[in-house]
């Protein structure tokens, strides 16, 4: 691979190398926040951008919203924590771009939790998939607790884990939103520890015959069978 320097850039810059990937610390990019920091005039830092959790329409096995609405309020009203309701398993599935929980005939239906009567609705939409395995690390921790999310002595002793163990794809959603959920509640004094988990173990991608990961959008799935 061909190395291309920097040019037309002042003596201090011309000739740095800009791909330099076996010696990053010589790159233009080490050297330009180096010259910043010398002159006082910047610094390097480093960020993070989540995506935005989706709101899905189309079914209703993600987290409910735990909102109650009411003609009487504008605003939805927060379902308390002590009161959880589980999703129900008679659904029908009907072409019409809404979540399944919508006609359903019974399990919207509630009171106003902060005046206990008068009719209310639940929040029908549920949240995507990375809601749930965000903190089912604490989850784990108290499997029979049932007057909230999770058991808080439980998690001060057996958080952060000792070794989470998934695949490389889950590095950019899973594990991020894992972190990010897990500060949040930390800030707020309900959770200790500065990380969920101590160690990450990445499992291997099974491949097809092309060589290409194994997936069924890619037509690369094999149907062989191994004896």
């Amino acid at each position: 691979m061909s190395v291309r320097v920097m040019i037309n850039s002042g003596d201090f810059f011309n000739g740095t190398p800009v791909n330099t990937e076996k010696r990053p610390q010589e790159s233009i990019h080490q050297r330009v926040i180096d010259w910043l920091e010398t002159a006082g005039i910047g610094k390097e830092f480093h960020s993070t951008t989540l995506s935005r959790l989706v709101i899905s329409r189309q079914r209703y096995w993600g987290a409910p919203i735990p909102m109650v609405n009411s003609q009487k309020f504008t605003a939805g009203t927060p379902c308390p924590m002590t009161n959880p309701r589980e999703l129900p398993e008679d659904v029908e599935w009907r072409p019409t771009g809404e979540s399944p929980l919508k006609p359903h005939p019974t399990w919207k239906n509630t009171t106003r939790p902060v005046l206990g009567n008068g009719p209310a609705t639940r929040e029908t939409d549920t949240m995507d998939t990375p809601m749930c395995p965000s903190w089912y690390h604490l989850r784990y921790l108290s499997p029979k607790f049932d007057q909230g999310p999770f058991d808080l002595p439980n998690t001060s002793t057996g958080c952060p884990l000792i070794r989470h163990t998934g695949g490389i794809e889950h590095a950019t959603m899973h594990l991020l939103y894992t972190r990010f959920f897990h500060k949040a509640p930390r800030d707020a004094g309900i959770v200790k520890g500065d990380e969920p988990m101590m160690h990450l173990r990445n499992q291997g991608m099974v491949l097809g015959e092309d060589g290409d990961k194994m997936s069924k959008s890619k037509g690369n799935v094999t149907r062989r069978m191994f004896w």
